[in-house]
């Protein structure tokens, strides 16, 4: 967590009780806020709005436009509770907002369920089903055209058995610790379960069209062996295919 306050007081108090939960790094204003953000990359970020040098708004607007680090949750504090202080705050991108004075349990709540948010994110992206759209995963353009671009390149190279890790990143045009920070971020995958997840979700809508045998659908998502695709599927989904064949069509009758 990186804690944003330019009230020394405050931010100790705020670091002591959080310090149980989370590792706590922090700043006294927005631009050394930003500078941390863009070195340590944290999992939440709890700001105070009225600051010197660079307020909260300013923060929260340079945090989600930035590609490396938009997927970051942000929690703003702020004395300025006026109904169009709060819509400046969203209007910005923040994920939550709090009044001061607060209740600290109030504040881990909010704090807790942002990250909640985030890992039921994650966990659709990983369960069982058709491709998520990449809307539903995402909290912002930059994230949402930056998942729905990768996950468009997979399917697009879905029947190439010979199609990897450095063809996505090469056809997205980044670095692969970025891309790996990014992809890992937004579905909790490593980026070649990412690819992996994407064919098996192909795989799954292929499936339920009743137009391709098993054998056929495992070949058109670039698996060469259909024994090794069941194995994966079943791994990734906990049935086999033919065992999701049949739920799907028990859930329909």
């Amino acid at each position: 967590m990186l804690l944003i306050e330019d009230n020394k007081v405050l931010r100790n108090h705020i670091k002591n009780e959080l310090s149980d939960q989370f590792r706590v790094k922090e700043a006294s204003n927005g631009v050394e806020g930003l500078e941390k953000i863009r070195k340590y990359f944290p999992d939440v970020i709890i700001s105070d709005v009225m600051m010197p040098k660079m307020d909260g708004f300013e923060l929260c607007h340079e945090v989600k436009n930035d590609f490396e680090i938009s997927h970051i949750p942000i929690l703003l504090l702020t004395a300025r509770n006026l109904d169009e202080d709060i819509l400046q705050g969203y209007q910005t991108g923040a994920d939550g907002y709090l009044s001061k004075p607060f209740n600290m349990n109030i504040l881990k709540a909010r704090v807790v369920n942002l990250l909640e948010a985030r890992k039921r994110s994650r966990d659709r992206f990983s369960s069982i089903g058709g491709i998520v759209p990449s809307s539903d995963m995402t909290i912002n353009s930059l994230d949402e055209q930056f998942l729905e671009k990768s996950t468009k390149i997979v399917i697009a190279n879905v029947s190439n058995i010979d199609f990897t890790l450095d063809d996505l990143i090469g056809n997205l045009g980044m670095g692969r610790s970025q891309f790996y920070r990014k992809i890992s971020s937004l579905t909790g995958q490593n980026p070649s379960n990412f690819i992996r997840t994407i064919r098996l979700k192909y795989a799954s809508e292929l499936l339920l069209t009743n137009n391709y045998s098993i054998k056929e659908v495992a070949h058109s998502c670039g698996f060469n062996s259909t024994a090794y695709f069941t194995k994966t599927f079943k791994e990734v989904f906990k049935v086999t295919p033919s065992q999701y064949i049949q739920d799907q069509k028990e859930k329909k009758e």
